[in-house]
């Protein structure tokens, strides 16, 4: 029996199968071909955690559990076929630092990084 971690991280996804007992199996690591430090493609993400993971479990037989770690909050809107609307947007975008340096006005932190992630017109999104 065997137990593969996989870590999306901000610059690369790595995975690592290992045994109960913490053995090592194998592991691999790719890093992403991102368009800026701070924005990646979802389609990119995807194939290059799919490829790790293959190169990772490739001739291990009984991988009986997963566990996902993943660094910053970011996400992506799909559509109805489960099709990004747009590139993913890291929680490092400087882009919205103008907004949290305003006073809150009792708002937190939180509230003003979801307001410009939503609704900020410097973002390209596009219309849902």
């Amino acid at each position: 029996m065997a137990i593969i971690g996989i870590d999306l991280g901000s610059t690369g996804c790595k995975a690592m199968v290992f045994t109960p007992d913490g053995e090592v199996l194998s592991h691999a690591y790719k890093k992403y071909d991102k368009i800026s430090p701070s924005k990646i493609n979802p389609n990119v993400l995807k194939q290059t955690v799919f490829n790790v993971i293959g190169k990772a479990a490739a001739g291990i037989a009984d991988i009986a559990s997963i566990c996902i770690s993943s660094f910053g909050e970011s996400f992506v809107l799909l559509d109805e076929l489960g099709r990004p609307f747009d590139h993913i947007l890291g929680y490092t975008d400087p882009r919205g630092q103008s907004c949290c340096d305003l006073p809150t006005c009792g708002t937190t932190q939180a509230v003003c990084f979801l307001w410009y992630s939503v609704v900020s017109r410097d973002i390209n999104t596009k219309k849902v």
